[in-house]
This record gives C-alpha cells, structure tokens and sequence, in this order.
C-alpha cells in the first residue's frame, strides 16, 4: 500500500464532507503530524486512523477501499468465478510468494485453489482439505478467512472433524453481533447449513447434543433484517427445539404451516453456492427419530456443548490479536524479520498497539490473513476511541431511539459534524416511521426528506452511512434529470460493495420509501418509474434474486407496479404474500410494519 494513495483519499474525502483542519486536531490527530502524512513525510499509527474514521463516519474497510495492497483476503467468490487458466496463474504466484516469505496463508490459500480446480475437473483433493483441517483444528479462534475457508471444505469432513470447526466458528462469529460484513451472511449460511446436513441429515441417529448445539448456535447468530435466509433458519431451529422440548402436535402443525409457507414461497430447499440443505429432510429426520433422541443421556433441553464454549473477544487491541494469530499460525519471528519486525519490535506492538503504524499494520494483516473486516469490530473496543457505542447505530436499543436522536441532534450543533446529523436524520425516521406508517406521506416526512437530500446533494461520495439515508432522501427527489443522477450513482457504486455490514441490494432500497410515498398520494406513474429503474434496469437483479430478501421484494414491487389497476386485488395480494413472510420469520417487527401499511393502503383504497 503507498502512503500516498491512502493520504490522497483522505484528503479527498475530508475536502468533500468540509472537515476542517482543527476538527481533524480536535478529534485526535495533530495538525502537524496530518500535514507530514499527507505530504508523504510520516505515517499515521492505527490509533489515529481510528480517530480520522470516527470524524469521517465511515469503517475501516470502506476508507481502505481501493487503497489497501491485495491480497489480504480470500475471496472464494472472485477465485470460482476465474477461469481454469487464470487460477493456475494466481496458484503460481501465490507460491512463489510462500517459497519466498514462507508464511502459512500463501500454503493455505494454494489448497483452496487446488480445492476450487479439482472440482471442475473431478480430481481428488482429499490431501488439500485434510491441510486445512490440521491447520484450522489447532487455532484458538478463527477469523474471516478461516470462516470462509471452512465454508468452502466442511461438506468435504467427516461429521467428527466438521464439529471441532463448528465449535471454533460459533465462538469466532459473536465479535460481529454489531458489525457483520456482508460477506459473513454468505459464510455464516453455508457453514449451518452444513452442520444440519453432517450432524442431522445424515447419521442414522444424530446426536441429541450435536442437534442441539446446532440449533442453539443458529439461534444465536447475529443477523440483520436482510439476512432472510438466516432469519428463516433460526424460526426453523426454534420449531425444532421446541417440538424436542414437548413432542407437541401443535409444535408438528406449526412445522406443517411452516414447511408449506417455504414451498409456496419457493425457500423449502436452501441453497447459498454449492451447499443446499432440504428443511423437510431434516425436520422429518427428527420427527423419525425422536424417542432415540431423547432416549440419550443428555437432556435435549440441556445444551451443555454451547454453555461450554467461550464468547470472550479473544482481543481488544489489534496487538492482542496479532499476537494470537502469530503464535496460531507458526508464524515465525525470523520470516517477519526479513520484513522489518524484529522480535523487539514485534514485542513492543503485542504490549503497546497504539503506537503502531499504519504500513505496518496492514502488512501484518495480509501476513496474518486478516480482511479489514476482522478489524472493524475490532477498532471499535479501542479504549480512546472517543465514540461513544451507543451511536454504534446497529446497536442502538429500541428503548433508546428517541433519547439517541436527541443526543446525536445536539452533538450535531456542537460539532457540525455530519456524522452526528446523519444519525440524527436515520434515528428520526425510525422513530416516526415506526409510530406511524402514514407518515411516509405527511408533510413532515416531505420537509424531512428534503433535509437529508439537501446533505446528500452536498456530498460527492456516498459511503454506507450516506447509502442508509438515499432511501429518505429519495422521497425529495422528483425531477427526472437528478433521480437519474442518484439512480445512476446508486447502480455504480453498489458494485464494489462488498465490505459493507449487511448484503444489500442498494438500488431496491432506495426507492422503498419513495414507493410508497407515491402509493398514498396515488401517482401510479412515479410508482412505475421508481418500480422499472429498480426491477427492469437493475444491473444486480440477477445476482439479488439469489437471495431471499430481495426476491421477495422485487415480487412486492411488481404487485406495486400494477396496483393502480385493481387496488383491492393488489392489496390482497399482498396480505397474503406477507402472511407467509410471517410464518417463516417468527415474530417480526419489520412484517408488522410492511402489514401496518397495506393496512392503511386498504382503508385509502377499498
């Protein structure tokens, strides 16, 4: 990574959200070390980035974005997608690097290829996933690369060698309950899937603790309301657990309407890449054996294996984490020393890491196989990191909305900081949308939007913090010329955005709000322009349509799309997909909202 490229995006994105100089100092960063940085002449240490990111209101991951040297990570999804040719050559390059530098990722991410080659051609790689499985049984915890990794082999395991991978991974997965990339949705999914299918599916007589160590880790994933599948499978897990505490034939009937809603809705099999599990073989492998199940000698409402298991952060410094994953990995002092750490200084940035550099910091994280992801979380425990967790958005309680927003309205007329007003404006809306669903419609909503367009016109790129707003501000936007201009900046920047905490589908979000905006108002051309730009001319339709939150989503807006012709059939129609949305989510406030407002748009319209 040049110094210079990172310099230059910050600077850029400073000049762009008009952060002063003194704000920069304020926030942690003196004036003269900045102006040494961006002229080349120093580095920043993490501590300082930190503090720059805080003022900028973006993640890690996203100020790293086309700057940070690669590889890094491993990502599975662009390596299967690389022609045969293609893989050779990154296999080749990869080993030169580990005949060269010798560290254990370069051998590690030599296998995944040759996992990835034999394949397509239907060669044996055996060797290749029993080298990962020694490797990654022996860490203490995993990180993202070791997650995918295990995505990637565990339908290759035995169910013995699976288990002791499951264990470590749902250990490893809590550290992103607040701030989980997108790509852990993908992994996370493939890897319980797996599970239900090596330690459920297919033993003639699971293992009750194995089932139910299973079903409490689903239970407690981290989730967003756009993971759908992961939602799914953790009413599905609930129906299990329960139907295991009570052999209750209104525990089976709930699973009946369950497992009808899935087909109807089309998730009965789900599927994420090449691992798929059957929700009606699992559930019938249960139901065949529940006297055996319950005839073993732990209690099916005992999970000993979960309790057992340590969610302790296994780091609250990036020098904590460095120094597990070198004595992990059998990364040795000397090879690092080739690259300018010496053991002493290796020692020093274990007790000290706040004096750590930048340069140095990412050279470790590509040596060490961590993503920017793994530091997301991790960056947000440093004890000066001078922001508070409460305005962590995605950890703000629901008892705590308005007194948040509140707070963050008046940090804002402190500091004139956009980050403030940003969460201001995002924690309001869900506060008023909440209350009241019509109030997409009401004057103040319009004098809303038009606030938060007003700040996003002023801005020339949108990172995460500003794409959560676009579908407020959208609702201002009417003029075609300039929703062309959002339309077209949301369809180009949504392509690289990979590191973002939740999978989203940019562009099907955006225009909700507007959506329905114009439903209540009734202007059915407004209606069919926003509907069209995010159906017919979405660049990502395909690859969205493999998940569920946004194929159910485009489904809604093509009954928007035609509501116009027979409201009340339209309506109706709608009730009846989200009833089965509900059988399949469990108790959810996200449906009661989307059935609060059909409720309103059935008394406008019958």
């Amino acid at each position: 990574m040049g110094t210079q490229s990172l310099a230059k995006r910050i600077n850029e994105i400073r000049a762009e959200k008009n952060i002063t100089i003194d704000e920069i100092e304020a926030a942690g960063v003196s004036r003269s070390q900045y102006y040494r940085f961006i002229r080349g002449e120093a580095s920043l240490t993490a501590v300082e980035l930190w503090h720059i990111e805080t003022l900028f209101s973006i993640s890690f991951s996203e100020l790293m974005d086309g700057v940070a040297e690669k590889p890094y990570q491993l990502n599975i999804g662009e390596l299967a997608k690389m022609a045969d040719a293609d893989l050779i050559r990154e296999r080749e390059r990869v080993v030169a690097t580990y005949d060269e530098q010798r560290f254990p990722l370069g051998m590690q991410v030599m296998h995944v290829i040759n996992i990835i080659l034999a394949r397509r051609q239907g060669d044996d790689y055996a060797d290749d996933v029993k080298a990962l499985y020694n490797d990654f049984r022996k860490l203490k915890s995993f990180s993202l690369f070791e997650m995918r990794v295990t995505s990637l082999i565990g339908i290759d395991l035995t169910p013995k060698r699976f288990l002791i991978l499951y264990q470590k991974f749902i250990e490893s997965v809590q550290v992103f309950r607040d701030y989980m990339p997108r790509s852990l949705f993908e992994t996370s999914l493939m890897i319980h899937m797996t599970a239900i299918q090596l330690l459920i599916i297919k033993p003639r007589i699971p293992k009750v603790a194995n089932v139910w160590l299973i079903l409490t880790a689903i239970k407690n994933h981290p989730v967003q309301d756009s993971n759908v599948e992961l939602l799914v499978l953790k009413r599905y897990a609930y129906l299990i657990a329960t139907f295991l505490k009570t052999n209750s034939m209104v525990t089976e009937a709930m699973m009946a309407t369950f497992l009808l809603a899935a087909r109807q809705m089309g998730v009965e099999t789900l599927q994420m890449n090449f691992v798929s599990i059957s929700l009606t073989d699992a559930w019938r492998k249960i139901q065949d054996k529940i006297s055996q199940l319950h005839a073993q000698s732990l209690s099916p409402v005992d999970d000993i294996m979960y309790d057992q298991l340590s969610f302790k952060p296994i780091s609250q410094t990036f020098g904590e984490l460095m120094h597990q994953t070198v004595r992990d990995k059998g990364i040795s002092i000397n090879r690092l020393t080739a690259l300018g750490f010496s053991k002493s200084k290796m020692y020093r940035l274990y007790d000290d890491s706040q004096s750590l550099m930048v340069n140095d910091m990412l050279d470790l994280m590509r040596i060490g196989g961590l993503e920017t992801g793994d530091l997301d979380p991790l960056l947000t425990m440093l004890p000066d990191k001078g922001l508070d967790v409460r305005y962590n958005l995605y950890g703000v309680q629901q008892h705590m909305l308005v007194e948040t927003a509140e707070e963050l309205r008046q940090k804002y007329e402190q500091s004139g900081h956009i980050r403030d007003l940003e969460g201001a404006f995002e924690l309001e809306t869900i506060v008023r949308f909440q209350h009241d669903t019509t109030w997409i419609a009401s004057e103040d909503a319009k004098v809303h939007a038009k606030d938060v367009a007003n700040l996003l016109r002023r801005i020339d790129e949108w990172h995460e913090n500003e794409y959560r707003l676009v579908k407020i501000g959208l609702m201002d936007v009417t003029e075609p010329e300039e929703l062309s201009e959002w339309l077209r900046r949301i369809r180009h920047d949504g392509n690289a955005a990979n590191h973002t905490r939740v999978y989203t589908d940019r562009l099907i979000d955006a225009v909700e709000f507007a959506i329905f905006r114009a439903l209540f108002e009734g202007d059915w051309a407004r209606v069919k322009t926003l509907v069209t730009n995010a159906i017919d001319a979405n660049p990502k339709r395909e690859e969205s349509s493999r998940y569920m939150a946004w194929r159910w989503r485009m489904a809604s807006y093509e009954i928007y799309r035609r509501l116009s012709e027979n409201p009340v059939d339209a309506i109706r129609e709608l009730y009846a997909y989200y009833t089965n949305y509900e059988v399949l989510l469990g108790p959810n406030t996200l449906v009661d909202r989307y059935i609060s407002l059909f409720d309103n748009l059935w008394r406008q319209y019958r």
